[in-house]
């Protein structure tokens, strides 16, 4: 993926080839992307597993304006036939 990104994404700020072969700066930058992956080399090592934290799921938080879960429906999903079953 480096290389392609390296060969197809000429303008960008990512190092791509220094990526490529420097594992820890993959993780930091996942860990800048995804909260509590910091831990994640830590974690694997010590419990043979990763486990990303889920708020909705674990704490019944949702990240949202009202802090309640929001639906949206678009409307290329809408259906009109009288035979659609949606």
């Amino acid at each position: 993926m480096a290389d392609l990104a390296t060969l197809t994404l000429a303008h960008s700020t990512i190092n791509w080839r220094q990526i490529k072969n420097d594992y820890q700066l993959i993780c930091d930058g996942t860990a800048q992307a995804i909260s509590n992956f910091e831990a994640f080399d830590q974690q694997a090592e010590e419990l043979g597993e990763f486990k990303l934290s889920n708020l909705v799921k674990d704490q019944r938080q949702f990240v949202t304006a009202g802090r309640k879960i929001s639906f949206m429906v678009r409307k290329k999903y809408l259906f009109t036939s009288k035979k659609s079953v949606y």
